[in-house]
């Protein structure tokens, strides 16, 4: 079934000049560890560290945190809820409409994932999808694909340029 409507974001990776970004366009049905796989493609990493999402919670204006579940947490730390458990429209919406995601959570490459629009998705059109982005950006238009057992989702192996 297609998706009833595309997220247009924007993911910025933060404190850095000149700036490195991506334009990406998902469905909004995806899950956290979805969206953290396009990212990776966007990008052209190769999903070797772990990751993080912070968003707030729209009714209790805390913190939430969606990635990979480890131990042991830190007392002050948030617990990290499984990413392939929850849909982003939940949290990308309205006054949520930013996600902060960090990458390697040695070095915490933070990045800010926003919400630039909502669109009626294109028939025959293959979502998801990076259109735009800057610096060390190869310019090309092209799906993403997603991260399974440390292969794209088309099959291509982790680390190999397509």
């Amino acid at each position: 079934m297609p998706p009833l409507q595309i997220y247009q974001l924007k993911i910025t990776l933060n404190d850095i000049e000149p700036p490195i970004w991506r334009r990406i366009q998902i469905p909004d049905t995806s899950t956290f560890w979805d969206l953290h796989s396009y990212i990776q493609d966007a990008f052209g990493w190769t999903n070797s560290h772990m990751h993080k999402f912070t968003c707030i919670d729209a009714h209790t204006d805390k913190p939430v945190v969606f990635g990979i579940p480890f131990e042991p947490e830190l007392e002050d730390d948030a617990p990290v809820l499984p990413g392939w458990e929850r849909k982003i429209n939940q949290f990308i919406e309205g006054k949520t409409g930013r996600i902060e995601y960090t990458y390697d959570l040695g070095d915490n490459w933070r990045h800010t994932v926003e919400l630039e629009e909502i669109l009626a998705p294109v028939k025959g059109f293959k979502y998801p999808f990076c259109g735009d982005g800057e610096s060390a950006y190869s310019g090309r238009i092209r799906p993403l694909f997603r991260w399974e057992s440390g292969h794209r989702s088309d099959g291509n192996p982790a680390g190999i340029p397509i």
